[in-house]
């Protein structure tokens, strides 16, 4: 087991980097690791130590949407990330008289809304993206599977707030054109299939990015590959908009809301 050791101060954190956990823990069936929990108190602890009063993470807005329905409840693989576990544990918190906060400061902000902004501010920015979990595990030096729903998600960000040719040769390849995705960018919009495990954006959302990038195709005259399949609405503007978290002092909503 590979040992990666980090030393703050007086802690010292211990974690292994390469090993697969399943294999390591013997784990059996179906499992739902409890790392977000983990690594919340571990950073906790160090941020109190340091004097800090808050645990900034960047969950977005998608993760509160589920992936599932079984036995009649919403099983959702995000829910970790989501608001509701926000609030939860920074009642834990209270409930323990411990003066600190756990706050997402894009608890209010799509994943295509953070996309959109940094194609404003510096578009070459989206060049070193990345958001594949089996790259890096690859032996060669890539960033992007290409065959797996976080790329497909990703690349639909990229392209709906760009271009054809700037998303295909940021990623690699035409991720619209390849049919062995069919069935991934199925399930990434429509509403009626069960949405992937993975750390995806809500339906509705890359719905829009889909709508988006298959107006700018067909102006362009460009080939559609599985756009063909996306129906013909309006782009949800609403999907792009930035607003402060909910649990930070008021003082800093006001200071971010007045940002334009």
């Amino acid at each position: 087991m590979t040992i990666l050791k980090i030393k703050l101060n007086l802690w010292e954190i211990q974690a292994h980097t390469q090993e697969e956990p399943a294999e390591h823990f013997a784990y059996e069936g179906v499992r739902n690791d409890p790392t977000i929990t983990n690594a919340l108190f571990i950073m906790m602890i160090i941020a109190m130590q340091q004097g800090h009063r808050f645990l900034i993470l960047a969950n977005d807005k998608s993760s509160n949407e589920s992936n599932a329905t079984y036995q009649g409840r919403e099983v959702n693989h995000q829910s970790a990330k989501g608001a509701a576990y926000i609030e939860r544990f920074n009642d834990f918190l209270k409930r323990k008289g411990l003066p600190f906060g756990y706050v997402s400061i894009c608890e209010e902000v799509y994943s295509i809304g953070t996309v959109h902004q940094l194609s404003l501010w510096n578009k070459n920015i989206l060049n070193n993206l990345t958001s594949c979990n089996e790259a890096q595990w690859s032996p060669e030096d890539v960033r992007w599977c290409c065959n797996c729903p976080k790329c497909a998600f990703s690349y639909a960000l990229i392209e709906s707030m760009t271009d054809y040719s700037f998303a295909s040769q940021a990623v690699g390849k035409d991720l619209f054109s390849l049919a062995e995705l069919e069935n991934i960018w199925k399930g990434l919009f429509d509403p009626n299939t069960e949405k992937p495990f993975e750390c995806v954006g809500e339906k509705r959302e890359t719905l829009m990015a889909l709508v988006k990038c298959k107006k700018q195709r067909l102006k362009n005259g460009e080939p559609l590959g599985i756009l063909v399949e996306i129906p013909d609405v309006d782009f949800d503007n609403s999907f792009l908009k930035i607003s402060p978290p909910q649990n930070i002092p008021i003082e800093h909503q006001e200071k971010l809301n007045s940002v334009k």
